[in-house]
């Protein structure tokens, strides 16, 4: 059985939102350990491991475990310790907490085995991203991330419209 508790993307994604109340001090650990702390989760896992849930009239399943969703789910964790390695003397937290939410999403899109966790992810993607940009606080940040939130929702709302009717056709989330 699969320790929700820690799934992979949720060690981030949990660990981003602790973030701005932790001792300045102790930020550069996590900034670096909790991608590494995700990476260890991720091969902790079997090959073929998958978590599932009931939700209403489906079953989700936010982990499911092959080597391709394995290698990606690698790289993401990677990135976001070289991410954190680098951004250690940053001091905007909005920004620290965005990326590593952003790094938490994209692992939950590449493990997530339906189509309803993969959205989700992909939401929360977007707003993060956002924010990375919003982080710089100016006028032309502002603008570029109006422009970007626009576009990536307008792809969000495509993605849903043909979730909804691979839904509506195959009455499967798979």
């Amino acid at each position: 059985m699969l320790n929700t508790l820690l799934l992979p993307s949720l060690i981030l994604i949990l660990g981003a939102l602790a973030l701005p109340f932790i001792n300045k001090h102790l930020r550069p650990i996590l900034l670096v350990g909790l991608p590494l702390l995700t990476l260890t989760q991720v091969w902790s896992y079997d090959l073929g491991s998958e978590l599932t849930i009931n939700f209403l009239d489906y079953k989700l399943t936010p982990l499911k475990l092959d080597a391709l969703s394995r290698l990606f789910a690698t790289i993401f964790a990677i990135m976001a310790a070289v991410g954190g390695l680098y951004a250690i003397n940053q001091k905007r937290t909005i920004e620290l907490v965005a990326a590593l939410i952003y790094a938490g999403s994209a692992i939950g899109v590449t493990m997530a085995g339906d189509l309803i966790t993969v959205f989700v992810f992909w939401e929360i993607m977007a707003i993060a991203s956002t924010l990375i940009i919003w982080s710089a606080a100016t006028a032309a940040a502002y603008k570029a991330s109006m422009r970007y939130i626009l576009i990536h929702l307008f792809g969000g709302v495509l993605l849903m419209a043909g979730i909804v009717w691979l839904v509506a056709s195959t009455e499967s989330v798979e």
